[in-house]
């Protein structure tokens, strides 16, 4: 029961929360009267495509300001919509008039949940929920949800799957450790492989930046290499040979910065050679970082799960928190979330959810 008039699209939501939250369903009013009925071909149509479907007629001499109107592409007798306005006030917005007849899956009425009050009318129209969907190209929705069953229980909340968070004193300072040329090509050798190419280049590069990893001399003097050399030599484990092993006698980190994804791929997959895939507490040996703001916040995505997110935000914030769950590392700029997951929502959506302000403990 709609107590108060806001809308049609509203009305629409009232009468399908008596028991057809799932269901499709046919929508007539009493605008117009059609002989012979349209229902019919509208029915059969949506059993094929699977979308909302309306029913329009041409618009002859009708005043616009007094309909709903799609603007859309004719095509074998069936207007495919590309924009629709309720009531325009513009004779720009001028197209085919909305007869008041439509088939509409929950796909609707899941954003007509969501859509705000039209600011010029002030009611919640279902030609702007209809409008949304063509404008995020949601076409394929109505065929997936379907068959989408809803879960038997629950999933664990991410937080709940994570483990205690302690404090933890800073690292001791590495240890002074001296590599021997011959223990640097033993890695390397280690390293390509016994069948591998023998090249001096690459022995001769690696000779060369295990010397960046002797003691120094003094305080505030670091050892610096510049050095390049041409493709094919085999530079990414010529320094990775040395690297691992400083690492192994001194028990310090080695940082390695890149400018290239491609090359930051590379890396991760040869380091894994020099390194064990995980530490004796369970940690990972290598890992992949950049700029906190790459990273998924938790603190701020419990902020959306529990409200901070409305409308299609809010499905956007629980497919993240899906997707959380299994990420290797959380990165959502250029990781393992799917590029065209953040198409579909505005891209404010995704900076919501990283760490701007570098507060989150839990970032990276």
């Amino acid at each position: 029961v709609q107590r108060e008039q806001k809308g049609f699209g509203h009305a629409l939501l009232m009468a399908h929360g008596e028991g057809l939250q799932r269901e499709t369903v046919c929508v007539i009013t009493p605008d117009e009267t059609i002989e012979p009925s349209c229902l019919r071909a509208m029915v059969e149509l949506h059993a094929k495509i699977r979308l909302p479907v309306a029913a329009v007629r041409a618009p002859g001499k009708t005043p616009h300001h007094l309909y709903g109107v799609v603007r859309g592409e004719l095509r074998n007798g069936i207007v495919h919509m590309k924009e629709l306005a309720e009531k325009p006030t513009t004779t720009s917005r001028k197209g085919w008039i909305l007869l008041g007849r439509y088939i509409l899956p929950p796909l609707v009425f899941d954003e007509l949940a969501a859509t705000s009050p039209n600011p010029r009318t002030g009611n919640v129209e279902l030609t702007d929920a209809l409008q949304s969907l063509i404008k995020l190209r949601w076409p394929w929705a109505a065929l997936l949800a379907a068959h989408i069953a809803r879960p038997e229980k629950a999933e664990r909340w991410l937080f709940a799957k994570l483990s205690e968070w302690d404090e933890a004193p800073e690292r001791p300072q590495p240890a002074q450790a001296a590599l021997g040329e011959p223990e640097v090509l033993a890695r390397l050798a280690a390293l390509t492989g016994q069948e591998a190419e023998q090249r001096p280049g690459q022995r001769a590069y690696a000779g060369e930046a295990a010397h960046l990893f002797e003691p120094r001399r003094r305080e505030g003097a670091p050892h610096v290499l510049l050095a390049q050399a041409g493709t094919g030599i085999g530079k990414t484990l010529g320094y990775l040979a040395p690297a691992s092993l400083w690492a192994e006698h001194s028990g310090g980190t080695v940082w390695v910065s890149t400018f290239t994804k491609a090359l930051q791929r590379q890396l991760r997959q040869e380091s894994r050679k020099a390194w064990p895939a995980a530490r004796p507490d369970g940690s990972s040996a290598v890992v992949v970082r950049k700029g906190r703001e790459n990273y998924l916040c938790l603190l701020n995505l419990e902020d959306a799960l529990q409200g901070g997110f409305g409308g299609r935000a809010a499905i956007f914030a629980q497919l993240v928190a899906r997707w959380a769950a299994f990420s290797q590392d959380g990165d959502m700029v250029g990781g393992d979330l799917p590029g065209w997951l953040t198409t579909l929502f505005r891209q404010r959506g995704v900076a919501a959810l990283t760490d701007r302000r570098g507060e989150c403990v839990y970032a990276g």
